[in-house]
């Protein structure tokens, strides 16, 4: 019988990539509340523009976490190796989208605030 080893550890680098863009995702939902937060106190629509485009590159990082994390898992299970990575990545990439999502409607709804108001 002979064994195959994983080449290059391929499963790691996936589950390593799923998770960090998972984080990723969750934080640019803070950075989205501080931004808006501070931009809607202000009154200025183009901090509310730049904390909608944060928000909307959050939702990809995390759609991307999420996409990572399933092929890390696939990987890990085909190899036999952990899967705690990849699962993490999974995890924090479907918690960034929901909170990514919440986001995007938050903020779709300040900018038609701002809007009747000519900002």
């Amino acid at each position: 019988m002979e064994q195959y080893s994983n080449p290059s550890g391929s499963s790691k680098g996936l589950s390593i990539g799923a998770l960090i863009c998972g984080i990723a995702g969750i934080m640019s939902y803070f950075i989205y509340i501080m931004m808006t937060g501070t931009a809607a106190n202000a009154g200025s629509a183009g901090g509310v523009k730049a904390a909608t485009a944060i928000v909307i590159i959050g939702l990809i990082l995390s759609v991307l976490g999420i996409v990572l994390g399933g092929v890390g898992m696939s990987k890990a299970k085909q190899y036999g190796e952990s899967k705690g990575l990849a699962i993490g990545g999974l995890v924090c990439g479907i918690v960034g989208a929901v909170f990514a999502f919440c986001g995007c409607i938050c903020a779709i709804a300040l900018c038609a605030e701002l809007a009747k108001y000519g900002y």
